[in-house]
């Protein structure tokens, strides 16, 4: 999943309207947070207690939604809005590796891992909705997913995330080719109950099926609306899609006939609508938030040190929660252009060795990044930094010389949706190695040109769709396709390691051939690795109870507000 979010590293004195997940403690301020939590616990659990119905939850994202066909759900925004309309067979749970079961009520795992029945819970309806009879929405059965599932793997859709499916169903593949008709490997026993059939037993299959692709739709709404049910979503979750004016605003209101109870047996959600405000300039986001005209914001260490100076603030918000959103922030080169950067190893390591990357981090104080050593965030390869960024100007000298660069009979084109220090250092550095460097800035339609007109050089910034290393390293795996391995990069012992990692069941072993595929990328150069977002504070009024966080984007469903 790719993220658009156009927040620049020089922008730190910014606080942002992001969603951000996972749970992890930060060192820094903890004492003076942990007391400020502390004053406020006793009052809050009374009140959590104690929940209300009624009240909108105001919120702001910087990038329009795009598409909210689950299936075609590629972006970070969407996913934030698509979560609260759509639902699969389970869900990510509060950490990385916890799955909890939604649509299912229950799964039985059999034959080693390899086959899997499902068991659908009984009180579970669509959306009210045009689409059906009067209006009103149907009772879901094991068929819906089935239907699901074959949209995935119809090949006239062109579905972004088929990659993360292929070759682990059996049949899938083949229905995908037009070779069967079905996907044998996905059964429906009855109406409540359906089996899958796995190629083998994957680590990460349940993480699959909690991803935006494996969302559960009616097969009435793509009949109904056709190529317009991007724009008018159907799905089984707690809100439903009131009104959308792409630019400016998206209005979620309450599904009143929503399945969920909170632990006491209430009906969820509490909240009447959950509104998403489009503002592509933050440069305001503190004092809107401040003053009330949104609800939640994120900020690192020195953007809550300024917010917790402004006047009444422990009394007015709270922290309520720890966030890391496990994007990866890199430059990409193009590998199928047939030109001397894409064929040439010591030129993309010298252009590597040539870009002073600790300088970011160094004029960037406070800064929400930490420079990436890995393509794989530390939380989740479960290692230290593999790799210091290697600044040598003097080795990056020599290594130009050894290059067939002078036969570079064009400007080297670095592709962007945003202007930052980043790209402006990166070309400084290859300026100074002799190399004459274009930028081209595109804030519409910016993966659309990276796939088609496979420019030299490009900024990717990608957000796993599950958190599991393999997610990363399918970036470049060549029979990924174009959509996410966007560097069309090729190397058949990366393939074959990954496919064993892929079948693994060994957490060490996986993590040791996770290692192989860094040391293969960091031979290959195919990409120079830039941030990882470090954890984000997650502040809100101290009206606004009942978030929770999980895996990347925050769940609705039992928030309520005091004040209505």
């Amino acid at each position: 999943m790719f993220d658009l979010n156009p927040k620049k590293i020089d922008k730190i004195g910014k606080c942002m309207p992001i969603v951000f997940s996972k749970r992890i403690l930060v060192l820094p301020l903890l004492f003076f947070i942990f007391i400020l939590l502390g004053c406020s616990v006793k009052k809050s659990n009374k009140e959590l207690s104690q929940p209300k119905y009624g009240g909108t939850l105001k919120l702001k994202i910087i990038v329009p939604v795009e598409n909210l066909d689950p299936i075609q759900t590629l972006f970070y925004t969407d996913w934030s809005v698509s979560n609260l309309i759509y639902e699969g067979l389970v869900k990510f749970g509060q950490d990385f590796d916890t799955i909890e079961p939604l649509l299912a009520e229950s799964w039985q795992k059999e034959d080693g891992g390899k086959r899997w029945v499902f068991t659908l819970r009984p009180d579970v309806y669509f959306h009210d909705d045009l689409c059906f009879p009067k209006r009103q929405g149907r009772k879901l059965e094991a068929k819906d997913v089935l239907y699901s599932f074959r949209r995935i793997a119809n090949p006239k859709l062109n579905t972004p995330n088929w990659y993360m499916f292929s070759g682990k169903i059996e049949g899938i593949d083949a229905f995908h080719s037009g070779k069967a008709e079905t996907i044998s490997g996905i059964r429906v026993l009855d109406s409540s109950h359906i089996e899958f059939r796995l190629t083998h037993s994957y680590v990460t299959f349940l993480k699959l099926l909690a991803t935006p692709a494996a969302s559960v739709v009616p097969q009435e709404a793509l009949a109904f609306y056709k190529k317009d049910f991007k724009l008018h979503p159907v799905g089984t979750g707690p809100f439903i899609m009131a009104q959308w004016d792409q630019m400016k605003k998206i209005t979620l209101v309450r599904n009143t006939h929503y399945w969920r109870q909170n632990i006491k047996g209430r009906m969820l959600p509490f909240l009447d609508a959950v509104e998403f405000y489009i503002k592509p300039n933050y440069t305001f986001s503190e004092s809107d938030f401040l003053k009330g005209e949104f609800d939640i914001i994120s900020a690192n260490d020195s953007e809550y040190v300024r917010l917790s100076k402004t006047e009444g603030f422990a009394k007015k918000f709270q922290i309520k929660q720890y966030f890391q959103k496990l994007a990866v922030r890199f430059l990409a080169f193009s590998m199928n252009t047939n030109t001397i950067l894409s064929k040439d190893t010591n030129l993309r390591r010298a252009l590597s060795w040539n870009f002073n990357r600790p300088l970011l981090i160094k004029n960037s104080h406070g800064s929400s990044f930490n420079l990436a050593h890995s393509l794989v965030p530390p939380a989740l390869l479960g290692t230290k930094p593999l790799n210091e960024a290697m600044y040598d100007p003097k080795q990056a000298a020599a290594m130009i010389k050894k290059t067939n660069s002078k036969q570079l009979n064009h400007p080297l084109v670095v592709s962007s949706n945003l202007r930052s220090p980043a790209l402006e250092l990166f070309k400084k550095n290859a300026e100074a190695l002799g190399l004459t460097i274009k930028m081209d800035i595109r804030n519409i339609r910016y993966y659309e040109h990276i796939i088609t007109d496979h420019p030299d050089i490009f900024r990717v910034s990608f957000v796993p769709s599950y958190p599991d290393p393999e997610e990363y390293y399918m970036l470049f795996y060549s029979k990924s396709g174009p959509e996410i391995n966007l560097t069309n990069y090729k190397n058949p012992e990366y393939d074959r390691i990954l496919e064993q990692a892929i079948y693994e069941q060994n957490t060490s072993k996986r993590l040791l051939l996770f290692l192989k595929l860094e040391q293969i990328l960091a031979q290959d150069i195919p990409a120079i690795y830039l941030f990882h977002n470090k954890p984000v504070y997650l502040i809100t009024p101290r009206s606004i109870h009942g978030i929770k966080g999980r895996f990347l984007v925050l769940d609705y469903s039992e928030v309520w507000m005091e004040n209505k």
